[in-house]
């Protein structure tokens, strides 16, 4: 059997959004009927992985993902990694209604999405999710003006 290893891990955390974020999103819209805000859907082709490329940012939104942090942990048979991965997804706030609530919702569907399949992403390891702010940029051939917001996820890879 092979060894599940960081790029297993990375490639399941992409699947498992491609296949479900969209859903969640929809959801998220459904429920939140005290407002007309609604969630642009992320593109099967606006993953990045460890950076953007130019095709992956003529979307809107897009997400970048890749390795935050590998750490070796010694035990008595081997090592084990704790590796955290972050996703990060980014949208133009140019003519965005509330860009501050859309991102708050896309970052809340990006952790429920790999909570509620944790088995599909970790295979059956601890994990922990966490939420961070979003905060804006823009890029420096660009007059446009964008937000980000995203999840790290932490996992023992043995």
């Amino acid at each position: 059997m092979p060894k599940y290893d960081t790029e297993d891990f990375l490639d399941n955390v992409k699947a498992v959004l491609v296949a479900n974020l969209n859903t969640k999103l929809t959801a998220i819209d459904a429920a939140k009927t005290q407002d007309t805000l609604s969630l642009p859907q992320v593109a099967a082709a606006a993953y990045a992985f460890q950076g953007l490329n130019e095709e992956v940012i003529n979307f809107d939104p897009f997400i970048v993902y890749g390795v935050e942090s590998i750490v070796t942990i010694p035990q008595l048979q081997g090592s084990a990694n704790d590796v955290t991965v972050s996703v990060v997804l980014a949208l133009c706030e140019n003519g965005k209604n509330e860009i501050d609530r859309l991102m708050l919702r896309y970052s809340r569907a990006m952790k429920e999405v790999i909570e509620e399949n944790y088995q599909s992403v970790g295979k059956g390891m601890k994990m922990v999710v966490s939420e961070f702010m979003p905060i804006s940029f823009k890029f420096l051939n660009s007059d446009d003006n964008y937000k980000a917001v995203g999840i790290n996820i932490n996992a023992t890879i043995a």
